[in-house]
């Protein structure tokens, strides 16, 4: 009998409980009447009224264990539906990742921390819509993001090792301690972004638009800088701002007799020690 009290279901439980305890407590107070007074005829007329408030008790309390149970069962849908289209949006069938993504998008949970730490390896999303999406330390080692709008996107601590960013939108883009080792970066808009303590090692930026964003305390040893476009706003990874006359090899040559590395490596760089992406 305990054994299949225990395998009841939570909510049953409860009801049996709270109905057990209604029945006694209608019980109990006739119970008492009829002992004092002797009235036994008054007994069904007590109990009825008794049990007439307890049923009126009973359908209130189930209405609400009801409704509790209709949110936790929502809320088990949700996270399975969440967690399948994350599953979904890491193919690399580029029509299936964009769908996922879209429908991620049209249910509010590309900024709602569904995606923080998602597992979108070697995913095509290509031309996707991730605009202010929260990928704070995803994986997207090798992701295909070519011409991607990630404006104002949260990529903190992400692994974006090896991945095509080529033509991608990321004004704005939080990258902090990010892993862009390898990252192709082709003509890419950077403006304003964040990427302090980035590790951007053989990151390619040719052609990047560079106006505004923040590299302090970023490696860029090889990093690819040909005809990338700085401002007066850009900070440097030394902290300082760039100026016309800024000799961008100290970042990038270690050969450089002025080679320029922070005394402490990023955390990403410590995390990841610097290994090649496969």
């Amino acid at each position: 009998m305990s054994k299949r009290w225990k395998n009841l279901p939570t909510t049953i439980r409860l009801r049996l409980l709270i109905l057990t305890a209604l029945l006694i407590g209608a019980l109990i107070p006739a119970a008492w009447s009829v002992s004092r007074t002797g009235d036994w005829e008054g007994l069904a007329a007590n109990f009825s009224t008794e049990m007439a408030g307890a049923a009126i008790t009973f359908i209130l309390l189930d209405w609400i264990i009801g409704g509790r149970e209709r949110r936790e069962e929502h809320h088990q849908e949700t996270e399975f539906q969440k967690s399948d289209l994350t599953a979904r949006m890491s193919s690399s069938v580029r029509e299936v990742a964009l769908a996922a993504a879209d429908e991620l998008r049209h249910n509010g949970w590309m900024m709602d921390g569904t995606l923080r730490g998602a597992c979108l390896r070697r995913a095509d999303l290509q031309s996707a819509d991730l605009s202010k999406s929260d990928l704070a330390d995803a994986n997207l080692h090798r992701v295909s993001l070519q011409n991607a709008d990630l404006w104002a996107a949260n990529l903190h601590g992400a692994d974006l090792s090896g991945a095509w960013l080529t033509n991608a939108r990321l004004w704005q883009a939080q990258m902090m301690e990010a892993n862009l080792w390898q990252a192709r970066l082709h003509k890419a808009d950077l403006r304003e972004a964040n990427l302090r303590e980035a590790v951007m090692n053989e990151t390619r930026l040719q052609e990047a638009n560079l106006r505004g964003a923040n590299f302090e305390g970023a490696l860029l040893q090889d990093a690819k800088l040909d005809k990338a476009q700085f401002d007066t706003t850009t900070i440097l990874p030394d902290g300082q701002h760039w100026t016309p006359t800024t000799d961008l090899t100290r970042f990038t040559n270690p050969q450089h007799p002025d080679f320029w590395q922070p005394e402490i490596l990023p955390q990403a760089a410590l995390s990841l020690k610097l290994q090649r992406p496969n």
